[in-house]
């Protein structure tokens, strides 16, 4: 295919911050335990403190609207899921080979997560990138940073699918306006505006040839995922892994 006429912000992703993402994603330092980056770890700072971090943070999961307040929410039906399935999502994760093998794989996560979510507003549920989101950001990083998934980190990071949130659509240097305006979105939109998958995967295939493009360009590899460095200009700061990157 090509990217000639593939519009994206080239002089941004420049050769520095492709070393980030190399770094981030491909070698990741330190690591941690599958449990660890679910249900939160202290992470060091470059300060030398610490401080507690999850794959998704509260703020995802504000949106969910509890039914009960004084039941568990979103929150806890995630990360409940995660933990309760991990050895078996382990292994499959470890099978995936190709972009369609982790789309199955994660639309069957969002299924089986809905499940989960019985004490949330099902008007919040209706958005695909509601739930599709957060399943995103935890199969990111535990593929970032799970010592279980050292062997196969190489593999799967080439096929992992950007989160969709409103930093993202937000960024000039990704998607145009008439992208946004294709798949009923713009500059102001958040990721539950999202609505359909179609519109989701819309997203993701303009995102694989706008990676393609840097590609060629920068004459080595720019996966998808590290589009997720802009977030906060995270490949600017201090650290190794995804957690020490967040501001």
């Amino acid at each position: 295919m090509s990217t000639s006429n593939v519009n994206v912000n080239i002089q941004y992703f420049s050769d520095a911050y492709l070393d980030k993402a190399d770094k981030v994603f491909l070698h990741p330092s330190p690591k941690y335990l599958w449990n660890e980056i679910i249900s939160g770890t202290l992470v060091r700072s470059q300060t030398g403190g610490t401080r507690k971090m999850f794959a998704v943070a509260q703020n995802t999961f504000r949106g969910f609207h509890r039914v009960n307040k004084a039941c568990p929410g979103a929150k806890e039906g995630f990360i409940n899921y995660f933990l309760s399935q991990h050895v078996t999502l382990i292994q499959e994760l470890s099978s995936v080979n190709t972009i369609d093998d982790l789309k199955k794989l994660s639309n069957n996560l969002c299924e089986g997560i809905r499940t989960n979510l019985s004490n949330c507003s099902s008007t919040q549920l209706k958005a695909y990138n509601k739930v599709r989101k957060p399943v995103d950001l935890y199969i990111e990083h535990l593929v970032a940073m799970a010592v279980e998934l050292d062997k196969v980190r190489a593999r799967l990071v080439p096929l992992l699918f950007l989160p969709i949130d409103s930093q993202i659509l937000a960024y000039q240097g990704i998607f145009t306006d008439h992208e946004l305006n294709d798949n009923s979105l713009s500059r102001g939109s958040t990721y539950r505006d999202v609505t359909s998958e179609r519109a989701y995967l819309a997203l993701q295939a303009l995102l694989s040839q706008k990676a393609m493009a840097i590609s060629e360009a920068r004459h080595r590899p720019f996966h998808c995922i590290y589009f997720d460095l802009i977030w906060n200009e995270r490949h600017k700061n201090w650290g190794g892994n995804l957690f020490e990157t967040n501001p």
